[in-house]
C-alpha cells in the first residue's frame, strides 16, 4: 500500500465472522465452524521470521481478518508487538460498534502502530442498515446505528487513526432520500478513503434471495458485476447513484498523524 512503509507485508492470524450481514457471505460460509484464531506467541514467531528475512526490519502490516472481535486476544497481541518490536504501522478492519464499546482498546492498538482501519460504514440510513443489509450494530445505551457509526469515527479521529470507510449505494429498495443521507453522513465523518460500491449482490446470500423472491432483479441483468453504471435492481435510481458517489467524492480529506514518509505514526 503506498501510504505504509516497506517492507510491507499482508498477514492473517484468524478467520471467520459470527455476524450475519445481508450482503455478505462470510458468515454463511463459516456456519460450520466458530471463529479461529492462532496463539498471539505463535504470530509473534512468524513476525520474526519476516524481520529476518527482511534484514532486521518490520516495514509495515496490513491484516486481513475477516474481522477483529476478541478485546482480550488482541490486546495481548498488540503488547507483544509493542515490546518486541516497538512500534510496527498496520493497517486492520474493525467493525464501529467494536470501536464504539472498546476506545481503550482501539487507544493501545494506536500505540503498538495502528494507523489506518477500514470501517464499513455503509450507509447514512438507519432502515438501510437495520432491516436491509441487517448489521446487527449494537452499544448499550444508543439506539440509532448511524450513531454508532458517528461516534466510531469519532473515536479514531480523537486517536489520529486514519479512517478507510467503506459505503455502498443503490441497495434494493433504497430510495433516493436514503442514498442523500449516506452522502451527508460521509461528509459529516470525512473518512482519509472513500470507499464507494455500487450494490452488486453475491449468490446464495440473503439479500440476494430477497432479490430473488421480491422479484427486484431487471429482465436484462447478467451478470454479477461492479461496474456502478450497469442496471441491477428494478427501483433503484442508478443515475442518482452516481450522482451520490460524485458528491460525495468531492468530500475534503486531511490525514491524520502525516509521518516520516506516509500516513503513520512514527516510532517516538
Amino acid at each position: 500500500l503506498p501510504v505504509l512503509p516497506t517492507p510491507f507485508h499482508t498477514i492473517k492470524f484468524g478467520r471467520g465472522c459470527p455476524y450475519h450481514c445481508s450482503y455478505c457471505s462470510v458468515g454463511a460460509q463459516y456456519a460450520s465452524t466458530k471463529v479461529r484464531l492462532i496463539d498471539p506467541d505463535y504470530f509473534m514467531e512468524e513476525l520474526h521470521v519476516l524481520q529476518r528475512a527482511d534484514g532486521g526490519r518490520i516495514g509495515s502490516l496490513m491484516i486481513h481478518d475477516d474481522i477483529l472481535l476478541f478485546p482480550k486476544w488482541l490486546g495481548d497481541w498488540n503488547e507483544k508487538l509493542k515490546q518486541q518490536f516497538g512500534h510496527v504501522p498496520y493497517w486492520c478492519q474493525m467493525r464501529a460498534d467494536f470501536i464504539v464499546k472498546h476506545p481503550d482498546l482501539v487507544q493501545h492498538m494506536a500505540e503498538a502502530g495502528m494507523c489506518w482501519v477500514s470501517v464499513g460504514y455503509e450507509t447514512g440510513h438507519a432502515r438501510t442498515l437495520e432491516s436491509i443489509m441487517n448489521k446487527e450494530l449494537k452499544v448499550i445505551g444508543i439506539d440509532d446505528p448511524v450513531e454508532i457509526n458517528i461516534r466510531a469515527s469519532e473515536v479514531l479521529t480523537s486517536l489520529g487513526i486514519n479512517s478507510f470507510g467503506n459505503f455502498m449505494f443503490g441497495n434494493p429498495t433504497e430510495t433516493n432520500e436514503e442514498m442523500d443521507a449516506t452522502v451527508r453522513i460521509i461528509q459529516r465523518i470525512r473518512p482519509q478513503h472513500h470507499g464507494f460500491s455500487t450494490y452488486c449482490d453475491f449468490p446464495g446470500t440473503p439479500m440476494s434471495q430477497m432479490i430473488d423472491t421480491a422479484g427486484l432483479r431487471a429482465e436484462d441483468w447478467y451478470a454479477r458485476s461492479h461496474y456502478p453504471w450497469q442496471y441491477r435492481i428494478k427501483g433503484v435510481d442508478y443515475d442518482h447513484v452516481g450522482n451520490c458517489i460524485a458528491r460525495a467524492s468531492q468530500t475534503p480529506r486531511v490525514y491524520l498523524n502525516p509521518g516520516q514518509r506516509g500516513l503513520w505514526r512514527t516510532a517516538g
